[in-house]
C-alpha cells in the first residue's frame, strides 16, 4: 500500500466542545476518515492535564512534535485530537491516535465534561492508555475512580429488557465485551518494583494492587470497587513505568532531542512504542474489524448519544451497521452497473453472452456487498440489493431490446423505401404486380438477413411484425392483380397464414431453447453466489466464536482469581456471566448458515 499523506497527515480536532457547551464532530476531519479503506487500530490516551500524554502519542507517530505539549499549569489539548499514519508493522493497515483534553482542568472545572471526553475516548479505543504521574500503589489506583463511574454514562444497550449480544442482561458486566485493552503508563516513576523483596515486572505489580480485600467495612467496599471495576471492564491490562525523561526539570519535551533523554527513559519509551505497534489489535466489533469508514461511523454515533444523553453501545453499533449495510449495498449495485456498462457492446447478440456477462459481473458486486455488510444477519439489505440490481438488470435488457429493435427497423424501413416508393408509382397496381411485390419482398428479406446477421436472427420477432404490418398492402395488391384467380388467391392467403403459423411457431421454440439455457447459466451463478454467502457467514461466525471465546477465558480466569481470593459471590455471579455467553455463542453457531429466506438473483 503506497503511503497516503492526504490522510490526516497533521493533528486535527476530531471532537470539540460546542458553543452550547456539548460535543460536537468535526464533520471535515470526519469525511478524510471516512476515506480510508484500510482497517484501524485505534489507541487513545487520558489522564490527568500536564502529564506527558501527547508526548507518548507523537511517539507513537514516529515524530518529536506534533501534539501540542503543554509544559505550564494549562491544559494544552482541547476536545479529542487525531493523527493517522500508516501502521508500521501491519500492511494495509492504518494507525489512529487520539489524543484528549487533560482531566480535572481547573480552569473547565466541568467533571461530567471529563467524563464523556474519557467515554469516547474508551469506546472507540482498541487499546486506552491511561497517563498518570506518580507510583503504582493505592494512591495510583485511587486516581483511577473515573472507571468507577463508567456505568452512569455508559449502557450496552437502551432498555432494561432483553439480551445483549454478549448474552447478558446485564450493563457493566458486559463492558469487557466491547471495551478495549488497558494500558496503564505511570510518569516520574523511581521505586523499585518489589513484591515482599521480590522484583517483580510492571505487569506483575499492577496486578498485584489491583487484588481485593474481604471485609464489609466501608473502606474495604471502597478499596475494593475500583480494583474490581478494572479487573470486570478491561480483560487485558498492560502496565509501563517510565523514570523523569532527563536530569533536573523539564520544560518542553518535544524542545529535547532523543540522545538528550536518559537513556532508561528512552529504552521505557521504545518498549512503550514497540508494545502498541505489536500487541494492539485492529479495532473490531463482535469479531469484525472496522475501517476508517466504519469507525467514522462509530464517532458520529456515539457522539450524538452523548449530546443527547447516554451512549448506548449496540444502538451505536446498529447504527454504524445500518449506514455501513446501506454504503455497501449502494456501492454493489453501482459496480455491478459500471461493470455491466464496460462489459457489454451493445448491440448484444446472444442473450446468453448478456446473462453469462450478468453472472460475472453480480458475483463482483456480492463480493463486494459481503466485504463491507455487517451483522446483516436476515439478509435485508442483500435482499434490497439483488432487487436493485434485478432492476437494472431489467433496464439493460431494455436497453439492449431497443437498441437492437431501432437498429432491425431502422434497416427494414431503408431496405422497404424504394418498394414504398414503387406503391406510390403505381408499379404493383398492373397485371403481374403481386408477382413483382413478392419478388421484391423475398429480395428484402434476404438483404436483411445477409447485412444484419446475427442480428436479424436475434430480433427475427421484429421481421415478423414488420411483414405482418404489410399484410393489408400485400393482400390488397394480390386482389387487384387481374392475372391472380380468385382460387389462387385464396391459396395465396391460406399459404401465408400457414407461413406466418409456422415462423411464429419456430421463433417460439427458438425463445423457449434460448430461456432454458439462461435459466440454467442462472442456476449456476445462484449456486456459485449461495457458496460465496456461505463462505462469508462462514468466516464472520468463525471471527464471532473467536471473539466470545477470547472473552470467556478471560472471564473464567477472573472467576477462578476471585475464587482464589475468597469472593464466592462475584464467582458465583462470573459464573452465571459465561453461561449467558456461552448460550449466546451456541445461538451464534445456529445462524452460521443462511436460512431459506435467502434471496441471491
Amino acid at each position: 500500500m503506497a503511503p497516503d499523506l492526504g490522510i490526516i497527515r497533521e493533528p486535527k480536532c476530531l471532537v470539540e466542545t460546542g458553543p452550547d457547551g456539548k460535543l460536537a464532530v468535526n464533520g471535515s476531519v470526519v469525511e478524510e476518515l471516512k476515506s480510508i479503506e484500510g482497517h484501524v487500530v485505534v489507541v487513545s490516551i487520558a489522564g490527568p492535564y500536564r502529564t506527558g500524554k501527547s508526548f507518548l502519542m507523537n511517539k507513537l507517530h514516529g515524530q518529536n512534535k506534533g501534539f501540542t505539549l503543554g509544559s505550564t499549569v494549562q491544559s494544552q489539548t482541547k476536545g479529542i485530537w487525531i493523527w493517522v499514519r500508516e501502521h508500521p508493522r501491519q500492511k494495509d493497515n492504518y494507525l489512529v491516535l487520539l489524543d484528549t483534553e487533560g482531566l480535572g482542568d481547573v480552569e473547565k472545572g466541568d467533571e461530567n465534561h471529563d467524563n464523556q471526553i474519557l467515554c469516547l475516548a474508551i469506546l472507540l479505543a482498541s487499546a486506552f492508555v491511561y497517563n498518570v504521574m506518580g507510583v503504582i500503589g493505592n494512591d495510583a489506583i485511587q486516581k483511577l475512580h473515573f472507571i468507577t463511574e463508567l456505568a452512569k454514562h455508559i449502557q450496552v444497550r437502551s432498555g432494561d429488557c432483553g439480551e445483549n449480544r454478549s448474552g447478558s442482561k446485564g450493563n457493566d458486566s458486559d463492558f469487557d465485551f466491547y471495551f478495549p485493552d488497558f494500558v496503564y503508563a505511570i510518569r516520574d516513576f523511581t521505586l523499585e518494583l518489589e513484591i515482599n523483596g521480590r522484583e517483580v515486572t510492571s505487569d506483575e505489580y499492577l496486578e498485584h494492587t489491583l487484588t481485593m480485600k474481604t471485609g464489609d467495612r466501608p473502606e474495604v467496599k471502597n478499596f475494593n470497587k475500583i480494583r474490581s471495576c478494572i479487573r470486570k471492564y478491561f480483560r487485558h491490562r498492560k502496565c509501563f513505568t517510565f523514570i523523569p525523561p532527563v536530569a533536573g526539570k523539564c520544560r518542553r519535551l518535544d524542545e529535547v532531542s532523543d540522545d538528550q533523554l536518559l537513556p532508561d527513559f528512552r529504552q521505557e519509551a521504545e518498549a512503550f512504542v514497540n508494545y502498541i505497534y505489536g500487541q494492539t489489535p485492529v479495532k473490531k466489533i463482535t469479531g469484525r474489524k472496522l475501517t476508517g469508514r466504519m469507525f467514522a461511523s462509530l464517532v458520529e454515533a456515539y457522539t450524538e448519544q452523548i449530546r443527547t444523553g447516554t451512549p448506548y453501545v449496540e444502538n451505536a453499533v446498529d447504527a454504524m451497521a445500518r449506514l455501513e449495510n446501506s454504503n455497501a449495498k449502494q456501492e454493489a449495485a453501482e459496480l455491478y452497473y459500471g461493470l455491466m456498462l464496460d462489459s457489454l457492446k451493445m448491440p448484444v447478440l446472444e442473450d446468453a453472452d448478456f446473462s453469462r456477462c450478468h453472472s460475472v459481473c453480480l458475483a463482483k458486486a456480492i463480493d463486494l456487498f459481503l466485504s463491507k455488510a455487517l451483522f446483516d444477519q436476515n439478509q435485508v439489505y442483500q435482499r434490497q440489493m439483488n432487487e436493485e440490481i434485478e432492476k437494472q438488470y431489467k433496464e439493460l435488457v431494455n436497453m439492449n431490446e431497443t437498441y437492437c429493435r431501432e437498429r432491425c427497423q431502422e434497416a427494414l424501413n431503408e431496405l422497404y423505401e424504394p418498394i414504398r416508393k414503387k406503391l406510390t408509382d403505381g408499379k404493383y397496381t398492373i397485371s403481374g404486380g403481386f408477382g413483382l411485390y413478392k419478388n421484391d419482398m423475398t429480395k428484402l428479406e434476404d438483404t436483411y438477413r445477409q447485412n444484419l446477421g446475427r442480428l436479424a436472427t436475434k430480433m427475427h420477432h421484429v421481421l415478423l411484425e414488420f411483414l405482418h404490418s404489410r399484410r393489408t398492402e400485400e393482400d390488397a395488391i394480390l386482389r387487384s392483380d387481374e392475372m391472380v384467380t380468385a382460387k389462387e388467391r385464396e391459396r395465396e392467403l391460406e399459404r401465408q397464414k400457414a407461413v406466418e403459423m409456422e415462423q411464429r411457431k419456430n421463433e417460439a421454440e427458438r425463445q423457449a431453447e434460448l430461456q432454458q439455457q439462461m435459466l440454467e447459466q442462472q442456476k449456476l451463478a445462484h449456486d456459485q453466489n449461495i457458496a460465496r454467502l456461505e463462505t462469508k457467514m462462514r468466516e464472520d461466525a468463525a471471527a464471532a466464536e473467536k471473539h466470545y471465546e477470547e472473552t470467556m477465558d478471560k472471564r473464567l480466569t477472573e472467576m477462578q482469581r476471585l475464587l482464589s481470593e475468597g469472593f464466592e459471590r462475584d464467582a458465583d455471579a462470573m459464573k452465571a456471566q459465561i453461561a449467558a455467553l456461552q448460550n449466546q455463542l451456541s445461538q451464534q453457531r445456529n445462524q452460521s448458515r443462511p436460512r431459506g429466506g435467502c434471496t441471491i438473483l
